[in-house]
C-alpha cells in the first residue's frame, strides 16, 4: 500500500484552496474532520493509500460546500464540546448518517471531475461497516447524552 507523497499532499492542498477553504495535514493519525463553518479541513494519513488519501479530501470538501449549501446544516454545524438541546440533539442524530451518505456521493463526483489527475484511483467511500461503527461510537455518543438527559434546557 502506497501512501500520499510530499507531491500527493500539495496537490491535495492545491484542490481544498481552490474551493476557498483552509487546509492541514498530518501524518501521526488517520483522523480526517472538517469544521464546514469555518471552512477547514484535517486530513489524517497516517496508514492510507492513495485511494482513501484522495477520497478523504473529497469527502471532507463535500462537507464543507453542503454547509454553504445549508444541507444538513444542524450536522455540520456540530460541535463535539457544545451542549444542545433535546431537539437539537435529536436532529443531529436523525441526518448524521445522511450527511455523511451525501458526503460520499458528492466526495466521489467531485473527484470525478478531477479525473484526469485521478484516473488510476477509485472512491472509496463508507462501507456498510464504516456507518455501522459512525452510529454505533458518533451518533451512539449523541443517542447517550439523550438518554442520559445531558442536554441543554431551551
Amino acid at each position: 500500500m502506497q501512501g500520499p507523497t510530499n507531491v500527493d499532499i500539495k496537490l491535495a492542498r492545491k484542490i481544498i484552496k481552490s474551493y476557498k477553504f483552509i487546509c492541514k495535514f498530518t501524518s501521526k493519525s488517520n483522523r480526517c474532520y472538517a469544521e464546514p463553518n469555518n471552512k477547514f479541513i484535517h486530513i489524517g494519513y497516517q496508514t492510507r493509500s492513495l485511494n482513501t488519501f484522495y477520497s478523504a479530501v473529497f469527502h471532507e470538501i463535500a462537507h464543507c460546500l453542503m454547509f454553504q449549501e445549508g444541507k444538513y446544516y444542524e450536522y455540520h454545524n456540530t460541535k463535539m464540546y457544545k451542549k444542545y438541546t433535546l431537539n437539537e440533539l435529536k436532529t443531529i442524530v436523525k441526518t448524521a448518517v445522511k450527511a455523511e451518505k451525501a458526503a460520499d456521493k458528492i466526495g466521489a463526483k467531485l473527484m470525478k471531475n478531477h479525473i484526469d489527475l485521478f484516473l488510476d484511483l477509485t472512491y472509496y467511500g463508507y462501507s456498510d461497516e464504516d456507518i455501522k461503527d459512525f452510529k454505533k461510537y458518533i451518533v451512539g455518543y449523541f443517542k447517550k447524552l439523550i438518554r442520559e438527559k445531558k442536554y441543554a434546557k431551551k
